[in-house]
C-alpha cells in the first residue's frame, strides 16, 4: 500500500501555479508505477489535481472518498471501492 499526499501540508491560500517540486515529480512517478501494476488507488483528497497531474488516473483501479474532509476509508466513505480494498489487504 502506498501513500502519496500532492501536496505535504494543508494551506487555504495554495497556490496551483507553484512549479513542481523534483519529490513531487518523484510522487506522480510512484502513482504511475502503481497503475502500471493495476494496484488499488486511493485517492483520499485533492482528486482534480491528482488527476491533471497524472491524467492516467482517470481510467486506473481508483477509488475517490467520498468526504476529503474525513478521510477513513469505511463502507459509508468509499462504497465504490470498499469491498475492492478490504480484499486487496486481506490477500
Amino acid at each position: 500500500m502506498l501513500c502519496l499526499e500532492y501536496f505535504g501540508y494543508h494551506s487555504r491560500s495554495f497556490d496551483r501555479t507553484i512549479p513542481r517540486v523534483p519529490t513531487q515529480k518523484y510522487s506522480f512517478e510512484l502513482l504511475r508505477q502503481a497503475i502500471r501494476r493495476d494496484a488499488t488507488i486511493i485517492v483520499m483528497r485533492s482528486r482534480d489535481l491528482w488527476f491533471a497531474a497524472v491524467p492516467e488516473l482517470i481510467d486506473a483501479n481508483a477509488f475517490t472518498l467520498n468526504s476529503w474532509q474525513s478521510v477513513y476509508i469505511t463502507e459509508a466513505n468509499c462504497p465504490k471501492g470498499y469491498a475492492d480494498i478490504v480484499r486487496r489487504l486481506s490477500s
